[in-house]
């Protein structure tokens, strides 16, 4: 478990958001990812764990998100869904729920930031900015 390592704003946020939020994992991955947060100490802070290998499906299929907002029991508009990839937040943004492109990448982030002006969905650079992003 070790090789695996969070990002230092995640470690941050993660707890701070568990304190006014609903928060769901969905991610492609194998079943062991919930082992990884475990031993990071941060799986508890989930109320929903959706994981492809096991619901069948991958992003940007609507039945991940779904599986999400069944669990966490919202609406599709009050949910948040955050990833670096620009096809799984449009993926959301069909079910209504509010795209957030991560970009940790300084070029990448910066284009994708004059892209998205007047678009549909936010980009941040790192965690600690999707705060100016949530009501509260």
């Amino acid at each position: 478990m070790d090789k695996y390592i969070f990002y230092d704003d995640a470690l941050m946020i993660i707890p701070e958001l568990k304190m006014k939020y609903k928060l769901a994992i969905v991610s492609d991955a194998w079943p062991s990812l919930k082992d990884v947060y475990e031993s990071k100490g941060l799986y508890s802070y989930f109320d929903s764990f959706v994981i492809s290998s096991v619901l069948g499906t991958t992003k940007p299929n609507k039945e991940m998100y779904l599986k999400a907002i069944e669990e966490l029991m919202i609406l599709p508009e009050e949910a948040v869904f955050i990833d670096d990839n620009l096809i799984n937040c449009r993926g959301t943004m069909k079910l209504g729920i509010n795209g957030v492109l991560l970009c940790r990448n300084n070029l990448q982030y910066l284009t994708q930031k004059l892209l998205s002006i007047e678009k549909d969905y936010v980009v941040i650079k790192d965690l600690k900015n999707l705060k100016y992003y949530l009501t509260p």
